[in-house]
């Protein structure tokens, strides 16, 4: 015996029909449409006079296929209003905390020795509080020249720091980074600014420094090269030191 349960729209509880002849499997079955990813199937029992329908994704036969979509859209968490589903809008994702190098000012030269302080001002652009690190790196060697400790910067937020180092005897191809921390521990960086610092070449300093840094027999050879032994009238190089 096999029991076919037909279940009326807005009737409660299914209506059963019971055949002796005509198994499930025996009756004519043909493919009606897809609806939210599930096939729907016309049914024929022969000695039904009303066909019915059905779906794999839900459990039942039905009289009518809008029945069939009204339990398929239920079942995927929908609203059915009669002939129709719909589904409600999801709280969209809040994005991700963003850094950006606002502005910054640095020296466009410097003398070797004196320090190179630069000023930036880092800003969340994002929608929720991030922690960041601004880093000054020297883009030559990938040395760290200096960084801020950790900062909290709320959305739409922004703070300025200074972070500084001493400018070698050459131009300084200097990087500055705007780092976040990801809520897993791990850095990404954000942004970054790429500027020099150009070296100001002191000629006089430096060629005193030259010069004082050889030795007494080195200057006599580069003196006596000289007319007169002398590059300033009255003076004698290698027997004094240069100040």
């Amino acid at each position: 015996m096999v029991i076919i349960e037909l279940s009326h729209e807005g009737n409660e509880g299914p209506v059963t029909y019971v055949s002796n002849k005509h198994p499930i499997g025996k009756m004519g079955v043909s493919y009606v449409e897809t609806y939210l990813g599930c096939d729907i199937y016309y049914v024929t029992p022969p000695t039904v006079p009303s066909a019915i329908y059905r779906s794999p994704c839900i459990t039942g036969d039905y009289f009518a296929i809008s029945a069939v979509k009204k339990r398929i859209c239920q079942g995927q968490g929908g609203t059915w209003d009669g002939s129709s589903c719909s589904f409600d809008e999801p709280e969209p994702e809040p994005e991700p905390a963003k850094g950006s190098i606002t502005s910054y000012n640095s020296p466009s030269s410097e003398d070797p020795g004196d320090t190179v302080t630069v000023s930036a001002t880092a800003k969340n652009i994002g929608t929720v509080s991030g922690s960041f690190r601004l880093r000054l790196q020297d883009r030559d060697t990938n040395f760290e020249v200096d960084s801020t400790s950790l900062f909290t910067l709320t959305a739409g937020a922004s703070t300025t720091k200074t972070l500084s180092g001493v400018m070698p005897d050459r131009d300084w191809n200097l990087k500055l980074i705007l780092e976040r921390t990801l809520p897993t521990g791990a850095v990404t960086v954000d942004d970054e600014k790429k500027f020099t610092a150009i070296n100001i070449v002191d000629w006089w300093t430096a060629f005193k420094a030259w010069w004082n840094s050889l030795a007494t027999w080195q200057k006599a050879l580069i003196v006596a090269g000289t007319a007169g032994g002398t590059i300033i009238g009255g003076t004698t190089l290698y027997k004094a030191r240069m100040t």
